[in-house]
């Protein structure tokens, strides 16, 4: 383990929060304070908010919510980490229900020092090698000096971390081995044990990787073509156990044109695709169905995906907040389905008169699919210099 790494603030929680452990709607928390303006923490950027291109550690908590979604506490113990996901903080973690965990890709802060190269370099850089990657003799960097490398770069390495959903504890910290990468989502399978992720790791290839939890040791299952523009949507995927098969599913972008597509984990073969752009959370009520979340120009809808039948079936639509204009789906986390699937929670982005980004969280009711009722909507948070509490992707746990 790279404990060294990692700081853990952790205090011990006051005996009425022990009750967490029951259940309940949690999130990926980073807490902004005054002393990070708008300029120097984006809400879609976060990883990259210092100045030189160098990664910012920040320090985030696991978030308790009420039944309205709306933050009502956040962990005593947090994780300090050079966070990987593209999207909201956090938003690329893979929730692990039995062992009560969130799993973790975060970015290995490496500071470089003159290596040996076996070969010259050219006029104007420098053999440089990370001091913690083991048989590195080193590489030659466009730098002038090993010191002008900023502090995270080089997204190759990186650490896997469990973090405990109820203390905000890090229980396991290990170093990614292997063919290490950053996958913009991350989703657990709890028949293999292992963590999987879509990596675009090239302009025309592809690839789904599995992350041993207690090894670190990541392997790439399969290559897939895709053209040079195609994307993989960050935050969007998960393990569908059904009938003995696991179905990874995850979002691809071909131009203007998205798909979630399903691949069978056994065979790496793609079983199904659903034609659209969803934020996704499996309905444990209704087995082999997903609710996702999508965009109708103006406003939102609530589809059930149903994979192995290839069908969608809206149950609600939402045009218009009362909270500003312009309502869309983006935090492509933040959908949550408790287990009797009767309850759902979505952040949703809309403006303010004034021309700023908040996000808000909805409430909706389910009793069928064919009764679905807003029951509320309120401010979930706003741009980081308002000195919100920005929650990354939440669950039902």
């Amino acid at each position: 383990m790279r404990s060294s790494l990692l700081t853990i603030l952790l205090t011990l929680l006051p005996a009425a929060s022990s009750a967490a452990g029951a259940g309940g709607l949690r999130g990926i928390a980073l807490r902004v304070n005054d002393a990070m303006s708008h300029e120097a923490l984006s809400i879609t950027g976060v990883s990259n908010a210092t100045g030189g291109g160098s990664v910012q550690q920040q320090i985030f908590h696991i978030s308790k919510h009420d039944g309205s979604g709306s933050v009502v506490g956040l962990s005593q113990g947090s994780f300090s980490i050079q966070d990987d996901a593209s999207g909201t903080p956090g938003c690329n973690a893979a929730l692990d229900r039995t062992r009560g965990v969130y799993h973790k890709t975060a970015i290995r802060l490496s500071t470089y020092e003159p290596g040996n190269c076996t070969d010259t370099c050219p006029s104007g850089s420098t053999c440089c090698k990370d001091p913690s990657a083991k048989g590195d003799d080193g590489s030659c960097f466009s730098v002038p000096s090993c010191a002008q490398i900023p502090d995270g770069a080089g997204l190759g390495g990186g650490d896997l971390l469990s973090i405990d959903i109820d203390t905000g504890k890090v229980v396991s910290n290990i170093t990614m081995v292997g063919t290490p990468h950053h996958p913009p989502s991350l989703a657990f399978s709890e028949r293999t044990g292992l963590a999987y992720g879509v990596v675009p790791y090239a302009y025309t290839e592809y690839g789904i990787f599995s992350y041993n939890l207690r090894s670190g040791a990541v392997t790439q299952l399969n290559t897939m073509k895709k053209g040079s523009m195609d994307g993989i949507g960050n935050c969007i995927g998960g393990v569908l156990e059904l009938n003995g098969t696991s179905l990874l599913w995850y979002q691809r972008s071909e131009g203007h044109n998205h798909t979630l597509l399903f691949v069978d984990l056994s065979t790496m073969q793609e079983v199904q695709r659903i034609p659209g752009f969803y934020m996704t959370a499996e309905d444990p009520s209704q087995p082999g169905t997903l609710l996702g979340l999508t965009n109708t120009e103006p406003g939102v809808a609530l589809v059930r995906l149903s994979p192995m039948a290839n069908t969608s079936t809206t149950l609600f639509s939402l045009r218009t907040t009362t909270l500003g204009s312009d309502l869309r789906a983006q935090d492509q986390a933040s959908l949550a389905v408790d287990d009797a699937g009767t309850t759902v929670w979505f952040a949703a982005s809309y403006n303010t008169a004034s021309g700023k980004l908040y996000r808000g969280i909805f409430t909706l009711g389910l009793a069928g699919d064919s009764n679905v009722t807003l029951k509320s909507q309120h401010k979930f948070f706003g741009e980081p210099d308002d000195n919100t509490t920005i929650v990354g992707r939440i669950d039902w746990v």
